[in-house]
């Protein structure tokens, strides 16, 4: 078991992989902390920050993962796989915008905005972490850094859409408007992720910002069930190119395999009596081995992770 880690885990019966959570913007999702600024529900769809009241104009908001995406589901991590998406309409900040994925953080005061984060994003202005007025930058837990060369504007406000996406188990794919950059990181899971916003003011007049749809949380593994209609003909062993069935096989089984966008990379036919898939060593990242039965009648979709 070498390059390729086999996790049992029954995506899907057909090729729609991927469970998507919602995440309503309501103030009753989040733990707010704030000290002249806060939070308040905007609309039916949104969530409003402001900070530019008396006291260090700050506004930070946290938010746990769970199943139902409202805060009355189980605990869910992100890892290998997984993406995390959020709108947030803002024109900019004399201060700073962020946007954090965190690992078990402390949500009590301010200076835990990036408590045990895997990565974060931020728009800086002159009083911000850049000192100066900035375009987006990504940085990861394990201290790199990447700028993108979309920016805020003084009195137009934009519609920033931003997602990390967990491409391997050490890399986070930040995309911001259509524009990625890969990070590199020592774990990439997450439970919570968390938005600040530290002085407003734009440069002409203080600006809110906003919480928008859509804002979801994309799992792509939905449960972890035996296969039991396949007899038992579960996925034991994996090699540097080789994967091994428990049992040799009771009848034909065509196979497939796709990278995370859904392009097909290889395929073949493992015959009646056979016990291995062979496949061709692929670059390190995450695949979805898809295995059906002859006429596609009975269908299973794999997570493979290539270390």
């Amino acid at each position: 078991m070498k390059n390729y880690l086999l996790w049992f885990l029954l995506l899907c019966v057909t090729f729609s992989y991927a469970q998507t959570i919602s995440l309503p913007q309501r103030l009753a999702n989040y733990t707010v902390v704030s000290d002249g600024g806060g939070a308040f529900d905007q609309g039916t769809d949104q969530l409003g920050m402001w900070a530019n009241g008396a006291g260090n104009d700050q506004s930070l908001v946290f938010r746990a993962f769970d199943s139902n995406g409202d805060g009355t589901g189980s605990a869910v991590t992100m890892d290998a796989g997984d993406s995390f998406k959020i709108t947030l309409a803002a024109k900019r900040a004399w201060g700073e915008i962020g946007v954090a994925l965190l690992n078990n953080p402390t949500t009590a005061t301010w200076a835990d905005r990036k408590s045990n984060y895997t990565a974060y994003c931020i728009l800086s202005g002159p009083n911000g972490e850049s000192g100066a007025l900035t375009n987006w930058k990504a940085h990861s837990t394990d201290g790199g850094s990447e700028t993108f060369s979309v920016g805020g504007n003084e009195t137009t406000e934009t519609d920033f859409v931003i997602t990390f996406s967990i491409t391997a188990t050490d890399k986070i794919t930040v995309d911001i408007n259509g524009e990625s950059k890969v990070l590199t990181v020592a774990s990439p899971n997450s439970t919570h992720f968390s938005v600040w916003l530290y002085d407003d003011w734009t440069g002409t007049a203080n600006s809110n910002i906003y919480l928008k749809p859509t804002t979801e949380l994309v799992q792509a593994t939905l449960t972890t069930e035996d296969i039991s209609d396949f007899s038992n003909e579960l996925i034991r062993y994996v090699f540097d190119n080789t994967i091994e069935f428990k049992k040799p096989l009771k009848h034909r089984l065509n196979w497939t395999l796709y990278d995370l966008t859904g392009k097909g990379i290889q395929k073949s036919t493992a015959k009646e009596g056979e016990s291995v898939i062979n496949i061709i060593p692929t670059p390190k990242g995450i695949y979805l081995l898809e295995v059906s039965e002859k006429n596609f009648a009975n269908r299973k979709v794999f997570k493979l992770i290539r270390k």
